[in-house]
Formats: C-alpha cells, structure tokens, sequence
C-alpha cells in the first residue's frame, strides 16, 4: 500500500469539511401567527348613562349607570378606578 499523497490527503480533508458544512441545514424561523380580525358586533362595549353629578362630602360625584357587553368567549375584566 502506498502512502497518500499529502495534496490528496488535503483535498480530502478539505471535501469533507465542506460536505459536513452544507449537509448541517438551518431551519427557518416559525412563521408569527396571523392577526386576529375582530368585527364590531364581536367588540367588548361600554356604555354610560350619564344621569348627574352629586356632592358627597367634600368630594364630586358622577351619577349613572354602566352597562358592560362582552360577546366574546373570554372573560372580561371591569374594575371601578380612582381619578
């Protein structure tokens, strides 16, 4: 057997090296989900029944009703807030 030639040993080195390169394949990126589309009779709704203002204290005071509307499948959440 006769030794190899060190070109050839290079050059199968080198083929080696470059077929485990393009052999390793990179995998695209997942694609984002699509936007919902939500139509207007699927929207939460608010509504305000403005009726006065009161005095209370030292403080002022709106009078009303609120109606909430929730069409959707999830909960809706609604909390009283302080201005």
């Amino acid at each position: 057997m006769k030794p190899w030639k060190p070109a050839l040993a290079q050059g199968v080195g080198l083929f080696f090296c470059i077929s485990l390169f393009y052999s390793c394949a990179t995998s695209k990126p997942p694609t984002p989900p699509a936007p919902v589309t939500v139509s207007s009779r699927e929207t939460p709704l608010l509504r305000l029944h403005y009726v006065g203002l009161g005095r209370l204290d030292r403080a002022v005071g709106v009078q009303g009703t609120v109606t909430v509307e929730n069409p959707l499948p999830e909960a809706l959440r609604v909390q009283k807030g302080e201005i």
